[in-house]
């Protein structure tokens, strides 16, 4: 019986100690990038973000949650336009990211945002990321603007459930694209938004969808 229960003591120590451990690696996973790398602008909500000028950023981003004590919930129009960074992590905070705020990173691979803010992603947004290939987009997003991931290397989208909108070219010319599933509510796809992909390219459809089924493997309007 002793021996039971040192063991079940040990079993609860060693949980103890990995559970403590994934929370310090989680919490320096989420460390916010300096706030000197940044410039922050005032909108309804709390603040938009973007590149100080003439700052150079590290090459891992953590976008930070807030600033003065309010949320940071934009991403500023072409706010990290042509930076040289490789990894981006964007807080739940952030509900909105503007139009070519990224466009034309030549180092951005990956692209983590976390679940819970993000409704919108603008025109041109990724577009010109050659090397992204990595994005994890939340279930909260609604829209995705036109040619927001244009010519990236992204190998596959999962247009999630609460997904609406998705613009026109938006993911042109992502020759690495292998495989799209296109949620129930996505009830508008703009002309050319999957031209001059992968030519094996497969595409899934939820059978919940109203507004879409494969006809030849491709999606049409119902």
């Amino acid at each position: 019986m002793k021996n039971l229960r040192k063991i079940a003591l040990s079993l609860a120590v060693c949980m103890l100690i990995t559970m403590l451990s994934a929370c310090v690696l989680t919490q320096k996973d989420y460390t916010p990038t300096d706030e000197n790398f940044f410039t922050f602008t005032e909108v309804e909500g709390g603040y938009a973000i973007s590149k100080k000028e003439g700052e150079t950023l590290p090459s891992d981003v953590v976008i930070p949650k807030k600033y003065n004590g309010k949320n940071v919930v934009q991403i500023a129009d072409k706010g990290f336009y042509l930076s040289e960074i490789s990894t981006l992590k964007i807080p739940e905070t952030v509900k909105h990211i503007g139009s070519v705020a990224f466009s034309s990173c030549p180092n951005l691979k990956r692209v983590t945002i976390l679940e819970g803010g993000l409704e919108s992603i603008g025109d041109y947004t990724f577009y010109s990321c050659s090397k992204l290939s990595d994005v994890e987009l939340p279930e909260s997003l609604v829209s995705i603007g036109k040619s927001a991931f244009q010519s990236t290397a992204i190998g596959d989208i999962d247009l999630l459930k609460n997904v609406e909108t998705v613009g026109a070219s938006a993911f042109r010319g992502c020759e690495n694209l292998a495989s799209v599933y296109i949620g129930m509510n996505v009830s508008y796809i703009g002309e050319n938004a999957f031209d001059g992909c992968n030519s094996s390219i497969k595409f899934f459809i939820s059978e919940s969808s109203p507004y879409f089924e494969l006809v030849e493997g491709v999606p049409v309007k119902k």
